[in-house]
């Protein structure tokens, strides 16, 4: 069976819960021991084995996708350091394992915020649907959250959308202007094929050995400008010195 201890210290060094609050929890932390999930869940963080924060949450009763958090405690001492924004994710992540889309709300006094952090929620995206002045004490109010999370993010919808259209852009259409053969085919009274066109003349290619004696320049030579651009050999090992980009990013 797990132990509770830590979660209750925890929640009650807040100074924010009152003590019928604290027996609530109580009740609700043994009732997740023996029946995790059923209908409470739990998340949680550690620094080794001092509990920074956790979070108490479970479907609404009568409700298919909507889910309270009945506790989100954060030890002071690791307020600002990110475990707040964390266990949000955690219960987010439990509550997409299980459906792709959720409601998440969360009631709160105003003592019970600041001991999180004023604007934590509105932060993560949570909009204030109620707000009570003064519910609980003169100077503590009463605030119920709500966020709608789900797996489908919205870039990945658009994309889809697009990636939709253009399929259906490259789709066939049987009403464009049908294949005609007749334009294809073959005139016969086109001009016919003259063969003596093509006629070889024999004398129009006649060699002529004294133009060949004439125009044809002397044996090559090395010339110094040929041994200037021949692009020199490196021995083995050495380096080319004034690379590209490509070969600086590379030494």
């Amino acid at each position: 069976m797990t132990d509770i201890r830590d979660y209750i210290e925890l929640a009650r060094d807040m100074g924010a819960f009152k003590d019928i609050e604290i027996d609530i929890l109580k009740e609700t932390l043994v009732a997740w021991t023996e029946r995790p999930g059923d209908p409470c869940s739990v998340v949680e963080l550690r620094d080794g084995r001092l509990l920074a924060g956790f979070a108490v949450f479970a479907r609404t009763q009568g409700t298919d996708f909507t889910w309270d958090v009945r506790a989100f405690c954060v030890d002071s001492i690791y307020r600002g350091k990110g475990v707040g924004q964390r266990l949000a994710e955690l219960i987010e992540e439990e509550i997409l394992a299980t459906t792709d889309h959720g409601i998440i709300r969360v009631e709160l006094s105003k003592k019970k915020e600041m001991a999180v952090g004023e604007g934590f929620l509105l932060d993560r995206d949570f909009m204030l649907i109620g707000h009570i002045k003064g519910f609980y004490e003169l100077e503590d109010d009463y605030f119920i959250y709500a966020k709608h999370v789900t797996i489908h993010e919205p870039e990945i919808e658009d994309r889809q959308k697009s990636e939709e259209k253009d399929g259906a852009s490259s789709v066939h259409d049987p009403a464009a202007a049908p294949h005609d053969p007749a334009a294809a085919s073959h005139d016969p009274s086109a001009a016919p094929h003259d063969p003596s066109a093509e006629a070889h003349d024999p004398s129009a290619e006649a060699h002529d050995p004294s133009a060949e004696a004439h125009d044809a320049p002397p044996a090559a030579k090395d010339s110094p400008a040929s041994a200037h651009d021949a692009a020199p050999s490196l021995p083995p090992g050495a380096k080319a010195v004034g690379g590209g980009p490509a070969e600086a990013s590379q030494a």
